[in-house]
C-alpha cells in the first residue's frame, strides 16, 4: 500500500484485480476500470505541511476505496496517478468535481490541480475472468510504468485501446505457448583467437504472428504475465527433442538455451526443468543456459543454488546482456556462471569511445579474473574483433560470423 493515501500499490492492485475476475469465471466480467490522472498534486503537498499531507491523502484514498468495488479496488500507481474498479454506473465527472474539491479546499493558495480520468468497461472484451485480470494487470503494470518514470502522457492513449490490445496479445501469446507456433533459430559463438564455433544460441523465432508481435516483445509480454516459465518449458522440450534429432544423424551441436530470470524464480519451473534434463543424459555436455536479465532474479542466493546444480551435473551457465541491467555487477557477485555474455550496445559504444572501452576492458579483466570466460555480441566487422581481442574478449557472436538460421547445419 501506498503509505499516504492508504491505497494499494500496482501490484497489491494486480492481486485485488485477480481475485475479482477470477471469482468472475462463471459470468461476464463486470466492472469499469477507471485511470485517474492528477496534474498538480505533487506540488499541492509541497504547499502543505506533514499533517496537512496525510489529511488531504487520507481524504483522496478514502474517497477512491469508497466508489471502488468491494471498498478496496483502488489504487496509486504514482506520485500523480491512480486507478479505480468500479461499478460501470458511476458518474465519472461528479468524481473527478468531487476530487477537485478535495484539492481545493486544502489547497492554502487556491490553485487546486487538474483531474483527469480515461475508462474502459471490461464486460465487452467477451474474454475469461482470468484472461481479463491477466489483460488489467499487464496495463495497470504499464500505466504504472510510465507514471513512475514520469511520462505525463501515461493516460493520453485511450485505455479501451490498451485493454484490447492487451487481450489480443494474450490470447495469441498462450495460442503460440499451447500449439508450439514457434520455431528455433541457431546463431553461432566463436573463440576469438581460432574462429572455431563453441556453441551456439537457440534463438526464438515466431510462426506468422497475427499482432506482428517480434520475438522480443513476446518475452518480455511473456514476462509480464507470469507464463514465461510455460514458455521457457516448451521451449526446452522442442530444443532438446532437436538436439536428440541431430545426435542420431551424427551431429553434436552444443546449443546454449536462454532461461528468463523469472523463470529461475519458480520453484515449479526448475522441479520440471530437472525432471527433463534428467531424461536426457547424454545431452548434458551439449546444452547450455543462459540466464537472461530481461526481467530481475528477486532471490539471488536461491538462483545461485539452482546454477550450482545445473553445473553440478554437467551444464554450463552463461549470464547473458551483461552491462544492459542496473544489477548487472550484483549479478557477477552472486551468481557463479562459466560465461558472461557482454551487451552488444557495450561493444558498439566501446569501438567509438575510449570511456566505453576503459568500462568493456575493466567488465572483461573483472570477468578473467573470475575465471569467467567472456562472449562479445554485435560482432560485424574484423576491425571490431581485433579491437575486442586487445580487451581480452574470447568469444564473439554476430553477423561476421554468421547470422541465426533455422538449420544448425
Amino acid at each position: 500500500r501506498n503509505k499516504g493515501s492508504g491505497l494499494l500499490n500496482a501490484d497489491g492492485f494486480g492481486g485485488s484485480i485477480k481475485a475479482h475476475f477470477e471469482k468472475a469465471d462463471s459470468g461476464v466480467p463486470k466492472g469499469e476500470l477507471t485511470f485517474v490522472g492528477m496534474t498538480g498534486l505533487s506540488e499541492l503537498e509541497g504547499r502543505l505541511s506533514g499533517v496537512e499531507q496525510k489529511l488531504l491523502m487520507n481524504r483522496l484514498g478514502t474517497f477512491m476505496r469508497a466508489i471502488s468495488l468491494e471498498g478496496d479496488s483502488a489504487a496509486q500507481l504514482g506520485a500523480e496517478q491512480f486507478s479505480v474498479l468500479h461499478d460501470a454506473g458511476l458518474d465519472i465527472e461528479s468524481a473527478k468535481l468531487q476530487l477537485s474539491e478535495f484539492a481545493m479546499e486544502a489547497d492554502p493558495k487556491g490553485i487546486g490541480v487538474s483531474v483527469t480520468a480515461e475508462s474502459a468497461g471490461v464486460d465487452a472484451l467477451n474474454v475469461s475472468g482470468e484472461d481479463m485480470a491477466q489483460a488489467l494487470l499487464y496495463t495497470i503494470q504499464q500505466v504504472a510504468q510510465e507514471s513512475n518514470i514520469g511520462r505525463s502522457q501515461a493516460l493520453s492513449m485511450n485505455i479501451s485501446d490498451r485493454l484490447a490490445k492487451a487481450t489480443e496479445h494474450l490470447a495469441e501469446v498462450k495460442t503460440i505457448i499451447n500449439t508450439g507456433q514457434f520455431d528455433i533459430a541457431y546463431q553461432p559463438i566463436v573463440g576469438l583467437d581460432d574462429r572455431k564455433v563453441h556453441h551456439f544460441e537457440a534463438l526464438v523465432r515466431l510462426n506468422n504472428s497475427p499482432t506482428k508481435m517480434n520475438p522480443f516483445n513476446f518475452i518480455c509480454f511473456a514476462e509480464d504475465n507470469g507464463m514465461i516459465a510455460t514458455f521457457d518449458m516448451a521451449l526446452c522440450r522442442k530444443l532438446i527433442s532437436r538436439m536428440k534429432t541431430f545426435a542420431e544423424g551424427g551431429k553434436i551441436l552444443p546449443i546454449a538455451m536462454n532461461i528468463s530470470g523469472r523463470s529461475i524464480d519458480s520453484d515449479a519451473f526448475v522441479k520440471e526443468l530437472r525432471s527433463v534434463i534428467k531424461k536426457t543424459p547424454d545431452l548434458h555436455k551439449s546444452l547450455l543456459f543462459e540466464i537472461t536479465e530481461t526481467a530481475r532474479i528477486s532471490d539471488l542466493a536461491r538462483a545461485n543454488n539452482v546454477i550450482a546444480s545445473l553445473r553440478k551435473d554437467g551444464f554450463e551457465v552463461c549470464l547473458d546482456d551483461f552491462g544492459a541491467g542496473q544489477s548487472a555487477f550484483e549479478y557477477l557477485k552472486a551468481l557463479d556462471v562459466d560465461f558472461v555474455k557482454i551487451d552488444g550496445q557495450y561493444v558498439v559504444d566501446a569501438t567509438a569511445s575510449d570511456r566505453d572501452k576503459a568500462f568493456l576492458v575493466a567488465m572483461s579483466g573483472l570477468c578473467n579474473d573470475l575465471g569467467i570466460a567472456t562472449i562479445a555480441e554485435f560482432i560485424e566487422t574484423e576491425e571490431t574483433v581485433k579491437f575486442l581481442k586487445t580487451c581480452k574478449v574470447g568469444f564473439g557472436q554476430g553477423y561476421l560470423f554468421g547470422k541465426a538460421e533455422s538449420t544448425a547445419d
